[in-house]
């Protein structure tokens, strides 16, 4: 039997088997049913990386941690889109290997976006116009389709 993650924030009981198969099961089907592929597939493309968000970021501003910067927590999920939804990132991990998500990786998923307040001030720097809130928002779907997400919001929208 697994035992559920740590998390710094308390999270209601979630079923606990195959998290990473129903992780991208759930994200399949948001791609299929909702307009974030485009988004994602962009943003994918035209990532860069560089932290000026940084300077608008009102969570790396009190935490100091580089989990905190936007980019950062956008590119934990479009690691995820890259390797698993996109021709390229097939081909390559068939190919090479590299990237798998785990059980682990899900955790610094959650972990990220749920500290993340989604105020979408870190658009407003980015130089590529990439909007870090909008990927935060998809992140925070799948998750709560596999039902991790913290008990103060499951909470505050019953």
């Amino acid at each position: 039997m697994q035992t559920q993650p740590k998390y710094s924030f308390y999270v209601e009981p979630f079923e606990t088997s195959d998290r990473v198969a129903r992780f991208l099961s759930a994200f399949a089907a948001i791609l299929r049913n909702s307009n974030y592929g485009f988004v994602l597939d962009t943003y994918s493309r035209i990532q860069t990386k560089c932290a000026r968000c940084a300077a608008t970021c009102n969570v790396f501003q009190a935490s100091g941690e580089i989990r905190d910067i936007p980019c950062s927590r956008s590119d934990l999920v479009l690691r995820i889109y890259k390797r698993y939804f996109t021709l390229a990132g097939m081909t390559r991990a068939r190919l090479f290997g590299g990237f798998q998500l785990t059980e682990q990786g899900i955790d610094e998923l959650a972990e990220a976006v749920y500290r993340c307040t989604a105020c979408r001030r870190c658009k407003t720097s980015c130089p590529m116009g990439i909007d870090h809130g909008l990927v935060t928002h998809f992140a925070r779907w799948v998750l709560a389709e596999i039902d991790v997400v913290p008990k103060a919001l499951v909470v505050a929208v019953r």
